[in-house]
């Protein structure tokens, strides 16, 4: 083979190695405001349920891991510009984010649900709803549930780069609710002194019908980029394993007093 062929092979092959991801060391992308799941401590440190998962997964898969704080509205953006190899950032697993991105497994799942001031007269019926101003973080499940069940309806659906800015308004009275994980706002914002004043409206809701499983969909997953399939496949494994161990059920019950899978 002539010399220029054999640089153009080793060129090849140099380019392929430093855009492949490095199984040993992975960085990891949160959007860090949205406790008890990720946030940031006085240190600028991430912390919570997602990152003390995060570590033991990548303790199973025997991995040095970093965590990086992103902004939800660029999260699957920042993945695809490999700003990070995997988002683990309460994503719920839906059929429209999976033809970007691939999941795992699930690891946990919650219902969407609506909360108020404590002795609200309000109702989440449609009736209830026209004209309320109900906050949600934009992008999210519970973005897409309201904006295509409750908008057009007559509810007018506010959007916040995070939740934190819709529990201000909501806490300010610019809001007359907000609408989110269940999850998240049981044992994080109810539990808060912010949050004292405020109490769940309504059901859960977790789907009734195929149109609104669409959107709501099967779960939360990590995402990574479609190319990664050794990756996915070791995620899934450490994900199998942390179950299978207790360490998933322990964290569980430390931040939520249940086993939230």
């Amino acid at each position: 083979m002539k010399l220029q062929s054999w640089c153009a092979v080793l060129l090849s092959a140099v380019v392929l190695q430093a855009g492949a991801t490095d199984l040993n060391n992975l960085r990891i992308g949160m959007d860090a405001t949205y406790p008890p799941f990720e946030s940031l401590n006085l240190a600028g440190q991430i912390v919570g349920f997602e990152a003390d998962l995060a570590a033991a997964l990548c303790k199973e898969m025997k991995a040095h891991c970093s965590l990086i704080n992103q902004d939800w509205d660029g999260i699957i953006p920042g993945l695809m510009a490999k700003k990070y190899d995997v988002i683990m950032s309460s994503m719920t697993i839906t059929a429209e984010r999976a033809k970007v991105v691939s999941f795992t497994e699930r690891y946990f799942r919650t219902p969407q649900r609506l909360i108020a001031a404590k002795g609200s007269p309000l109702r989440f019926t449609v009736e209830g709803m026209k004209g309320k101003r109900v906050g949600v973080q934009r992008g999210t499940t519970a973005d897409m549930y309201l904006s295509k069940f409750w908008g057009p309806r007559g509810m007018d659906v506010v959007r916040y780069e995070d939740q934190d800015k819709a529990y201000a308004d909501l806490v300010n009275g610019r809001l007359d609710a907000s609408f989110q994980d269940e999850l998240q706002v049981e044992a994080g914002f109810l539990k808060s002194e912010p949050g004292k004043g405020f109490a769940f409206v309504g059901p859960s809701i977790n789907g009734d019908n195929a149109a609104e499983r669409e959107v709501l969909g099967s779960g939360a997953g990590m995402a990574v980029r479609k190319e990664d399939k050794a990756l996915l496949d070791k995620l899934n494994k450490a994900i199998s394993a942390v179950r299978a161990n207790g360490t998933f059920k322990k964290l569980s019950v430390q931040y939520f007093g249940r086993d939230i899978y």
